[in-house]
């Protein structure tokens, strides 16, 4: 795996929202999919898609594990015999959302009308959704009835589409997630460190991730502290220093206090003892929110496909779908014997990984603005890492800043600072930033660079 591969998935690690597309092994097993039909002629064969030709495939275009181009009907007849349909995306991409918007638009041409499972938002907007599917809320009313910018606070115009075609054809739709920060607090406390009310939205069997997901996840997690360590004054820190600044829930140990039975079921039986105790724990916290994020968007859409029918048509975070590792690996434990597609974003940078999806569409990544990835909790956006070389890390922003402000704006939502980088990206202009760091306010000046990528 290359250099910016390796960035890109270091980064991920650390959005505690799920949100991205982490490549890694593959597991064993199969998706246990409905097999696909031959393609049709009103599409042309592309055959095996190598690096060289990659390039070649148009944005928007369908593809196949093996390479292939597929026709927009031979997705949509896969799909119809699948009671789960997992799409992946990178929340901040217009492209991912069009495609998943595209692609529900073919599946109720076809007459099918799908259950929308939606990670971005908890159980609890759901009576605000059941009037947008009636026709009863218009979409302009529904950021402020679902209190988006609270529940998810990426920008909602980037989600319009889909939620367009869920009104225009009257689809049932559920949010499948918890309340905000209710998994985060899962990772610092542990289940039964939460009160009975809270313990309650949680499935009562939160199934572990795969060794292949949590060994690759491992491995990533040991990189990112190696280039931490190394870009600090002097070299090497304790590993307790190096835990407790990583943005990721540290302190309490994911499984303490909890009874054997469930702290087998969040970290294997007999880990290796070869990482740090401190960064042990910040692992296992890390592991333990992913499962209980995973494991509750699973056992509602299972609860969907059994108040409505299905199919269900969940979208999530590349990182819940890819490689069955998240959203369907908790769905066969709930519903064995469901069949289940998954559809994932392919960036066209190479052949596509079988072993990742089912059927890929075509959409280019979106380039890194400043170089920073971040977590938004408690109505803060706090800087989890700085890519090396990038504008931000040029400019002085370093992992936990607490980003204030933003061009003269109140940072209280990722929404703030995308709008922001935009705007001076497209004027070419500085932009000023106020940070909290160790108690105390800085500024930090990005300059403007003509000509510079959004």
């Amino acid at each position: 795996m290359g250099l910016a591969a390796r960035c890109a998935l270091i980064l991920c690690l650390f959005m505690l929202t799920g949100g991205c597309s982490l490549a890694g092994r593959p597991p064993a097993a199969s998706h246990g999919v409905v097999p696909v039909a031959s393609p049709q002629d009103d599409v042309p064969r592309a055959g095996q898609v190598s690096a060289g030709t990659a390039a070649a495939v148009p944005v928007g275009s369908f593809v196949q594990g093996d390479g292939s181009l597929i026709a927009p009907s031979d997705v949509v007849r896969r799909l119809a015999g699948a009671d789960y349909i997992l799409v992946g995306e990178s929340h901040t991409s217009p492209c991912d959302h069009r495609m998943q918007a595209r692609l529900l638009r073919l599946l109720t041409d076809a007459g099918l009308r799908p259950v929308v499972g939606l990670e971005m938002l908890p159980t609890a907007t759901n009576p605000a959704l059941w009037r947008l599917s009636a026709g009863s809320l218009g979409i302009d009313a529904l950021p402020d009835a679902v209190d988006w910018r609270t529940n998810w606070g990426y920008d909602f115009a980037l989600y319009r589409p889909v939620f367009e075609v869920i009104a225009s054809a009257g689809l049932p739709v559920r949010g499948l997630n918890l309340p905000a920060g209710l998994a985060r607090k899962a990772g610092r406390e542990g289940l039964e460190g939460l009160p009975p009310a809270e313990r309650a939205l949680i499935p009562s069997v939160v199934m572990p991730p795969s060794e292949g997901q949590r060994a690759t996840l491992e491995e990533v997690f040991r990189e990112h502290m190696t280039m931490r360590e190394m870009r600090k004054p002097g070299g090497a820190t304790s590993a307790t220093g190096a835990a407790s600044s990583t943005g990721i829930p540290s302190g309490t140990a994911a499984t303490a206090g909890m009874p054997t039975e469930t702290v087998q079921a969040v970290a294997p039986a007999a880990p290796e003892q070869t990482m740090p105790e401190a960064m042990r724990r910040a692992f296992d916290s890390f592991m333990l929110v992913q499962s209980v994020w995973d494991a509750t968007m699973a056992y509602e859409a299972v609860r969907a496909r059994i108040d409505i029918g299905g199919p269900v048509y969940i979208l999530a975070g590349g990182g819940h779908v890819e490689y069955g590792w998240g959203i369907a690996r908790r769905l066969r434990g709930f519903d064995p014997t469901a069949r289940i597609v998954l559809v994932h974003p392919w960036r066209g940078d190479g052949p596509p990984d079988p072993a990742q999806a089912d059927i890929f569409f075509r959409c280019d990544a979106a380039p890194p603005r400043l170089g920073l990835a971040f977590t938004f909790d408690d109505g803060r956006v706090r800087i989890a890492e700085v890519l090396p070389g990038s504008p931000a890390a040029t400019a002085g922003f370093l992992p936990g800043d607490v980003v204030q402000t933003a061009g003269g704006r109140t940072v209280d939502s990722p929404k703030v600072l995308h709008e922001a980088g935009s705007a001076a990206a497209a004027s070419g202009a500085s932009i000023v930033f106020t940070v909290l760091r160790d108690g105390a306010s800085h500024t930090i000046t990005v300059p403007g660079r003509a000509g510079a990528k959004p």
